[in-house]
């Protein structure tokens, strides 16, 4: 059958308390005590999906900045130069230094000194350069002459270009009578990075700087995210905390302008490798064609290094390239193979090294490697919940926060959906229970228990609450499906089951029975499958009653030519095993069950179009192929068949032929 994909984190409370609200743990929907009324609504959770929609024209946003404010706070006035041209801005350093003497905006934040170091020496410049604040600049002295030590500490979050810009500072501090003692390991640090930064960092520079060669590269020094790239992670933020669906139209509109702007090649995103990488994952997962070709220049680890900007190269914009690679579409999409190759060793390397300071990133990291060929969806999203932080702070020059994204309101609603479906699931589980009980299923002395990992797996997938009925159809589906193959396998006689192949295929209910087991299971089905008919005549507005029963035939029909094959020891060629096995995994009986119950309405030629029966196909043959990797070493001590098995003898006839 499918094979069993358990919940992470089995070992954590059934509910923890994060930033105030209570969330449900993701493994635990049978288990819990404590849950959320599913009809009673969230305080003010209306109003902040208001505040998020809203913020959808606001998304870049971001914090004041105290080392970008206090250089333009240094620009003379043109008329009159010993004054400053932005005097507002001089205004602001003077009424924003902290108590400890600092300027920055995460005082308290102990990995973020070696940023406060770099904003305080930026403001105590601009005040000693206009010779205003005299007080405020004493205490800024004795702030930076007490935290000197973090500048060469490497456990610091660092902001890029650091070793360059700090020591400069140091430099045109002296010119003032600022005078602040640091070795010369600092010095040393900025000679190396120089050459290939020089327009991102300009500041830096002082009189070395080569103006001339900074117009030539013909970009502007970028310190913040685009436009583009803040839309870009707002939707990505939202669809991984699960809760995308809320803002369908904002997303699309967004999406729609990001793809034009993706054609006409727009500087925002491909001057920008993060925001380059983030566009085409979420462009391709929403069905846009874009192509990985424009990834080339990035496939190489060593000529990526060598050759971008230094804010490129820190682990946010690989580990966004990691992901890059995991959405390869086509054969000769090698580009990606090659960036998956590099990225994942990088990405290994800093993780032993223990070299991400930030342990949100830290453990982002960590997950993401660990399951580079997906998760469940409602397990990625309990996870990113985790990980998620309002207060999340990004480090480029400076550090900063982008509030329109990283805010109390996304938390709520967040929380709120999370919650919600919590409840629901419950609920359903419970409904589960009692049609399993009115069935007489839990009578049953043999086959497994797959009740809870069935509606698991579908719960994890499906999580709208207008989905409960396709959920419940999946759920009851697979409990079949395992049950009766479970009969067929080791414990039916062949009169049983020849039995149970012609009252499927008559579909109708008998006096006697051969066995109380037989009895059991076709009740179940035919109760089941009838109840599904008439649930789903009503949602598709015509009968699928032929349609449910075909699927169910053919299974049981599969089930039956398993059965002969073993009991006759007849070992199948790989072809005469796939062209029905795939049938027998029951993934098609169920998809094409629940589908009817997703909503949409379509037609029965839709169902049975070329194009449904390869995508069954496609999936029904991956999802044997996983179960028969995990079932090898059971099947070969039974004898029976598997795909594993008849690798050798497959080869074997080709080298014979």
């Amino acid at each position: 059958m499918v094979a069993d994909r358990r919940p992470t984190d089995r070992n954590q409370n059934s509910f923890f308390h994060h930033s105030g609200v209570t969330v449900a743990a993701a493994g635990d929907i049978a288990e819990a005590t404590e849950t959320v009324d599913i009809d009673t609504p969230f305080p003010n959770v209306e109003d902040s999906i208001e505040r998020i929609r809203a913020a959808f024209g606001n998304v870049h946003e971001l914090s004041a900045s105290s080392y970008d404010t206090a250089w333009v706070a240094m620009v003379p006035s043109l008329e009159t130069p010993n004054k400053p041209y932005f005097p507002q801005c001089l205004d602001w350093i003077i009424e924003h230094q902290h108590k400890d003497g600092s300027w920055g905006p995460n005082p308290s934040h102990p990995s973020l000194v070696k940023d406060n170091l770099s904003c305080t020496l930026a403001c105590l410049l601009a005040l000693r350069k206009w010779d205003v604040g005299e007080n405020l600049v004493q205490r800024g002295l004795d702030f930076i002459g007490s935290n000197l030590w973090a500048a060469t500490d490497k456990d610091q979050f660092s902001p890029i270009g650091f070793d360059i810009t700090f020591p400069s500072m140091i430099n045109n501090a002296k010119k003032f009578d600022l005078v602040l003692p640091l070795g010369t390991a600092m010095y040393l640090n900025k000679d190396l990075e120089i050459q290939r930064n020089l327009a991102y960092i300009a500041e830096g520079f002082g009189e070395s700087c080569d103006w001339n060669e900074v117009l030539a590269q013909q970009r502007i020094p970028t310190l913040y995210p685009s436009t583009i790239y803040a839309r870009l992670y707002m939707i990505d933020t939202l669809e991984k905390l699960g809760v995308g669906r809320y803002f369908n139209q904002e997303i699309e509109r967004v999406l729609d302008e990001i793809y034009r702007c993706w054609q006409e090649k727009d500087e925002e995103i491909f001057k920008d490798i993060t925001c380059l990488a983030l566009a085409f994952r979420l462009l391709r997962i929403k069905g846009y064609e874009v192509t990985s070709d424009d990834f080339e220049a990035y496939s190489d680890q060593e000529n990526f290094f060598n050759t971008v900007s230094l804010q490129f190269t820190g682990v946010t914009t690989v580990l966004e390239l990691f992901h890059t690679s995991q959405f390869k579409l086509y054969k000769n999409e090698d580009i990606l193979d090659q960036i998956h190759a590099w990225t994942s060793m990088f990405l290994k390397q800093q993780l032993i090294n223990n070299s991400i300071p930030d342990q949100r990133l830290h453990e982002q990291v960590k997950f993401t490697l660990k399951n580079f060929h997906g998760t469940l969806n409602r397990l990625g999203h309990r996870r990113n919940i985790d990980l998620y932080d309002v207060n999340k702070i990004q480090v480029l020059k400076t550090s900063y926060r982008c509030p329109s994204i990283d805010n109390e309101d996304i938390l709520v609603l967040t929380h709120h959906d999370f919650n919600m479906h919590h409840a629901v699931h419950q609920k359903e589980l419970l409904d589960l229970e009692r049609w399993y009980k009115d069935n007489r299923l839990d009578c049953l002395k043999f086959g497994r228990r797959v009740m809870q990992t069935a509606y698991f797996l579908i719960a994890s997938l499906l999580s709208g609450r207008e989905l409960s009925e396709a959920r419940i159809a999946y759920a009851q589906c697979i409990i079949l499906v395992t049950l009766i193959d479970d009969f067929f396998d080791d414990y039916g006689s062949k009169e049983e089951l020849l039995n149970i192949v012609e009252m499927v295929k008559k579909w109708e209910p008998t006096a006697s029975y051969s066995c109380e087991e037989v009895e059991i299971l076709i009740t179940a089905l035919f109760n089941t499958v009838n109840e599904m008919a008439e649930n789903g005549a009503i949602k598709q507005g015509r009968c699928i009653k032929h349609v449910l029963l075909k699927q169910w035939l053919d299974l049981i029909e599969g089930f039956m030519r398993e059965w002969e094959w073993w009991n006759e020891k007849i070992t199948p060629t790989m072809d005469e095993y796939l062209s029905f096995t795939h049938t027998t995994i029951g993934c098609k009986v169920s998809i094409l069950t629940a589908i009817h119950f997703l909503g949409p309405k379509f037609s029965e030629d839709m169902i049975t179009s070329a194009e449904c029966t390869s995508l069954c196909w496609n999936v029904s043959l991956i999802c044997r192929l996983l179960n028969d990797i995990q079932t090898y070493k059971k099947e070969s001590a039974e004898n029976s068949p598997n795909i594993v098995s008849m690798q050798p003898e497959e080869k074997s006839k080709g080298q014979k032929t």
